[in-house]
């Protein structure tokens, strides 16, 4: 027999649905996202220190715990020139 009888004519999307469908069901179930209240309830800013380096250059760090085990923490650190103590800070001329 022929496709051309007709009698398998929708056999080929038949075919195609069904094995679309069996994939469907091997697809791994949607991991659950950790929820954001969650997350941040064990964040914290621990510790935070400014030191002036030279002139209007300064230098900032931040403890922040990131979790609930006991090495659940980072240490951020950012170095700026401001045009005033604690103000805005202006752009370097170069890489400082």
């Amino acid at each position: 027999m022929s496709v051309k009888d007709g009698r398998f004519a929708g056999a080929g999307l038949a075919l195609a649905l069904g094995c679309s469908w069996a994939l469907a069901g091997c697809a791994p179930a949607p991991v659950e996202e950790p929820i954001a209240e969650a997350a941040a309830a064990d964040t914290a800013v621990l510790e935070t220190t400014r030191d002036q380096v030279e002139g209007d250059l300064y230098h900032y760090s931040w403890l922040v715990r990131v979790g609930n085990t006991p090495n659940a923490h980072i240490r951020i650190h950012r170095i700026v020139r401001e045009e005033a103590p604690g103000g805005r800070s202006r752009p370097c001329p170069r890489r400082c």
